[in-house]
């Protein structure tokens, strides 16, 4: 009897687990407010906003495991000065520019 119960017990924890097994990589923010995270950096930091162009905005992974969102701006025409502007943000709502890369 102490093996069936042992077994339910193991069998009932192992569905527990594979209800959500993407549930650790949930972003502990949504899109939008990386968005506006990144539209108030593009303010704070005066980037020439009818310069550049957000590129893109998608949710990456370190090696580590640790996940952030990637925002880049591009330059609007080709031979414009300056170079692409890359902002990591991290599930903290910490911020690390790259800038020209």
């Amino acid at each position: 009897m102490k093996i069936i119960a042992s077994l339910m017990c193991v069998l009932l924890f192992a569905q527990v687990e594979a209800a959500d097994p993407y549930s650790d990589l949930a972003p502990a923010f949504p899109l939008q407010e990386a968005l506006r995270i990144a539209s108030d950096y593009a303010q704070k930091e005066k980037l020439d906003v009818p310069g550049v162009v957000l590129s893109s905005l998608s949710l990456e992974m370190h090696p580590d495991g640790t996940l952030y969102w990637k925002v880049r701006w591009v330059p609007a025409r080709r031979f414009m000065r300056g170079g692409d502007v890359t902002l990591e943000i991290a599930m903290d709502r910490s911020l690390k520019p790259i800038l020209g890369k």
